[in-house]
């Protein structure tokens, strides 16, 4: 139903990506994490995604649609641990 997808350059946040684990262990929200490594990823990534692709952005996604995003590691942890203690409820609540 919810996916929370992670751009993010590189390996990414090493604290985003155990609360995205946690999540996906403990609620089954399915999770992806996007690494982008150059110039010319970016740019295919950003034709697919458009403007939520940008490295350090979460977003929550539903039926191929995004329907929810945020960016900054420090507002994605914050979010991440709402989901982590709120679960699928707090996705609902945001994608309504």
């Amino acid at each position: 139903m919810f996916t929370l997808r992670y751009y993010c350059r590189g390996r990414g946040n090493e604290i985003i990506l155990k609360l995205l684990e946690e999540i996906k262990e403990k609620h089954g929200v399915t999770c992806e994490v996007l690494g982008l490594w150059g110039e010319e990823q970016e740019k295919e990534v950003y034709e697919r995604h458009y403007y939520v692709s940008n490295p350090g952005t979460i977003a929550v996604v539903r039926n191929a649609q995004v329907e929810w995003w945020t960016f900054t590691d420090s507002e994605i942890a914050e979010f991440l641990n709402r989901v982590l203690y709120e679960g699928r409820g707090l996705l609902k609540e945001l994608c309504t």
